[in-house]
């Protein structure tokens, strides 16, 4: 392991012992991660701050140990090489009213050949994520105690059901049945003992989870933390309660003699063993929600800070109903502002500095400090609950703000969300793909196909079942009619047919589907042995149909078959048939987007990231990732750079070419190409070109000039370092607004071959609890079953 020691004195941050900024780090060869640290020593002017390393150009941000430490270098900051001075490191350090900025710490990374090279580390969270982190390993860590509390007074209760059997062997007697007590007596004190010390850890690790945590968040967090330790002190002296209780019933039942006594002691120890499961699972409940209300009020209150704009010079603070930062009339000045939380849930700001002028300030716990839409007439009763007069939220029942909240984020396509409600979406993007099916080559030319390239994309919105009998015609055959039922089919009739006679449709669909996301699931007829047939290939063939082969001429039939037409991943009992939804996607230039190893801005199921042209509802814009060249020869054409033997393609043919970019080409291999961002300009090796055949860039520009009057031009996709981004027409933006997720389940999806859609939707807490409730029930019902056949298995050994 390589540390370089690096000493932080007033605005220095300087590399061993040296107090002046110099540029002595190496930080090893591109790719290379794992083997470099720093080591912080916070000197003069540093102490008590808590201190940030920044890196640049990949922007990760490292938290430093309190009073300086060593951290790692990310692997981020050595992905690429780095020439002197591209790579910087900047420390910030912050305390109440103290912020201090280091100058830059200038570091190299150096490059190397190709490599066989291994997977890149996933990207390193964030300071945000590794506070969040920390604070659900600390919730996990109390409600682990919580359940190691649980189980200890489950083994007491063990115990005393032990005890309770010696009872029972020493019934004949009053002296037996009192030496069987004292013995209760004493495995109970100690059950007591053993209990009470286990809650108590529990609470201590609890507390201490609570107040850790709340040392690092804002003043309105305080309340949180101060009502999940009174949770857990309850749930505590209840178990403790219940094990005093349980164990003065077993004394006196004991001491009473007889069989009576000896059951009343084994209905005792039964009791216990509930009650204190119970007072567990109440614990860990707490625990769990004030960990859960913990990161809430921080999310809440430190997600989105005020911040410059640095084009108008006004302060801009985070409007929580549109998803956006708008712009305040207060000047930018410099210095900073910190949070603060009163009891009612207001959120202010204070500036660092005097003279800042002052910000708007919020409720953080309202209907509106959670993002919820402005209510109004029209939106009366509907969820997240708005009271009858339009102008604001029922706080209490399904679908209240609180609730309404919480508003997953799922992907895919198609992309499901699950428990959603009736309301419109809180965000949708739809990521482009291009693919090509094949190697290209100068001989065979494989083109590229981009989702949208047509000019539009079809987005569609539907439940689980998208059977509708007014999307499908009848057709009767051989004495058999066909009747048309909401959600069946019935087939009667004197079969005029013979058995060498083929298949015959009876319902054929006359609407469009997305063959990838929709199958029929039909329910036969069981009292009838007839094949029932589904062919589902294409468009305009997709029909259900009979063998004539099953049929007796001449016999009369009777029957109806279930019919549904169902979401890939949905059960035959998903919800019923509602209308589906759908707007156009306007995409002139298409949605393309190039498999990349790294950096890219989607991921697909199968793993594979992408950097993709995308559209974005929330910001109403489009974001142009990819970039388009057509290469004529004349107009466009390579050029022989002699000092490196390249083939050139000039930089205006290439507008903001990334580093390293990643290419398509319909004549070529990909990889046959590289960049030269600095330029603006892309490049192929002349020794690569004559692998094709090709020896001189007169010979490159004869074959563009050849495929480009054949109409099928050498076109290249490369992917850009920043993206051209264009306002979405408000005619589109409408027609997404309008959108409604279904009650139950949505199901979002493309025919186009999209690489993904990303939508953010409210969520039925109360659908989603009942299945968690459910779900906790059958692992209960697991635990108490292994229970049952352990003791069963222990009796036996005896």
């Amino acid at each position: 392991m390589n540390v370089h020691q690096i000493t932080l004195s007033g605005y220095t941050a300087s590399a061993g012992t040296d107090a002046n900024c110099v540029s002595g780090l190496y930080l090893g060869t591109a790719g290379s991660y794992g083997v470099e640290q720093l080591d912080v020593v916070q000197s003069a002017g540093w102490e008590n701050l808590s201190v940030t390393a920044i890196f640049q150009p990949c922007g990760v941000k490292i938290t430093v140990p309190a009073e300086g430490g060593t951290i790692d270098v990310p692997w981020e900051a050595t992905a690429d090489a780095l020439p002197y001075p591209q790579g910087r490191v900047v420390f910030q350090g912050y305390a109440d009213g103290e912020l201090i900025n280091t100058c830059d710490i200038v570091y190299t990374v150096s490059g190397h050949s190709a490599t066989a090279g291994t997977d890149p580390q996933p990207p390193t969270p964030d300071q945000y994520q590794q506070f969040v982190k920390e604070v659900q390993a600390s919730a996990e860590a109390a409600a682990n105690s919580a359940t190691e509390a649980a189980g200890s007074a489950s083994a007491a209760a063990g115990s005393a059901s032990a005890a309770a059997g010696s009872a029972q062997q020493a019934a004949d007697t009053l002296q037996q049945v009192q030496e069987a007590g004292q013995q209760a007596t004493e495995a109970i004190g100690t059950a007591q003992s053993d209990a009470i010390k286990a809650v108590g850890d529990a609470q201590s690790a609890a507390v201490q989870a609570v107040q850790g945590q709340q040392q690092t968040s804002v003043g309105a967090v305080q309340a949180a933390g101060t009502a999940a330790v009174d949770q857990v002190s309850q749930a505590g002296q209840q178990q403790v309660q219940a094990v005093k209780d349980e164990g003065t019933a077993q004394i006196g039942a004991m001491a009473e003699a007889g069989s009576a006594q000896v059951q009343a002691v084994q209905q005792a120890g039964s009791q216990q063993i509930t009650d204190i499961g119970e007072a567990g699972a109440q614990q860990v409940q707490a625990v769990n929600s004030a960990g859960d209300t913990k990161l809430d009020q921080i999310n809440t209150a430190i997600a989105h800070p005020p911040q410059p704009n640095t084009a108008t010079g006004f302060w801009q603070v985070w409007n929580a109903e549109t998803g956006q930062y708008e712009d305040t009339t207060a000047l930018y000045q410099g210095g900073y502002y910190t949070p603060s939380v009163a009891d009612d849930g207001t959120l202010t700001w204070t500036g660092s500095q005097a003279g800042m002028p002052e910000l708007p300030s919020a409720n953080i716990r309202g209907p509106q400090g959670l993002g919820i839409p402005t209510p109004s007439a029209d939106a009366a009763g509907q969820v997240p609950t708005v009271n009858d007069t339009g102008d604001g939220y029922l706080l209490t029942g399904p679908y209240a703000p609180l609730e309404a909240s919480i508003r997953p984020t799922v992907s895919g396509n198609p992309a499901v969300c699950e428990d959603s409600v009736a309301w419109s979406f809180q965000g949708l993007r739809i990521y482009g793909k291009s693919t090509q099916d094949g190697t290209p080559s100068p001989e065979n030319p494989v083109p590229i196909v981009s989702a949208g390239e047509g000019g539009s994309v079809e987005l569609f919105l539907s439940s689980t079942n998208v059977y509708n009998p007014d999307d499908y015609s009848t057709a009767g055959a051989y004495g058999l009619n066909v009747e048309k039922n909401e959600q069946s089919i019935r087939i009667y009739g004197n079969y005029s047919g013979r058995l060498s006679d083929p298949t015959f449709s009876i319902l054929t669909k006359t609407k469009t589907l997305n063959h990838d996301v929709y199958k029929p699931k039909l329910a036969r007829p069981s009292a009838s042995a007839l094949i029932v047939s589904v062919r589902w290939t294409n468009n305009e063939s997709d029909n259900i149909a009979f063998d004539g082969r099953n049929f007796v001429t001449g016999e009369y039939v009777d029957f109806s078959i279930e019919i549904g037409i169902f979401f890939v991943g949905a059960s035959d009992t998903s919800e019923p048939y509602v209308e589906p939804q759908s707007i156009t996607l306007s995409t002139p230039s298409g949605l393309p987007g190039i498999p990349v190893e790294n950096g890219g801005n989607y991921t697909d199921a199968s793993g594979q990231q992408l950097a993709c042209n995308y559209r974005d509802y929330n910001s109403e814009k489009d974001f142009q990732w990819i970039g388009k060249t057509v290469v004529d020869g004349s107009t466009i054409k390579f050029v022989v750079n002699s000092a490196s033997t390249l083939f050139n393609l000039p930089s205006n043919s290439f507008p903001k070419i990334a580093y390293n970019a990643k290419f398509l080409c319909n004549y070529f291999p990909g990889d046959i190409f590289a960049s030269n961002s600095n330029y603006g300009f892309a490049f192929c090796r002349v020794e690569r070109m004559k692998d094709f055949g090709i020896n001189s860039d007169d010979e490159f520009n004869q074959l563009c000039q050849q495929w480009n009057s054949s109409g099928n031009p050498l076109t290249i996709y490369y992917t850009m370092d920043e993206p051209i981004e264009t306002s979405i027409s408000p005619e589109e933006i409408a027609a997404y607004r309008a959108l409604q997720t279904y009650p139950g389940t949505t199901v979002v999806s493309t025919a186009e071959p999209v690489a993904g859609i990303e939508a953010r939707y409210i969520l039925d807490g109360t659908a989603a609890y009942t299945k968690i409730t459910a779900a906790l029930a059958q692992l209960s019902a697991a635990n108490t079953q292994t229970s049952q056949t352990v003791n069963t298995m222990l009796g036996a050994s005896e």
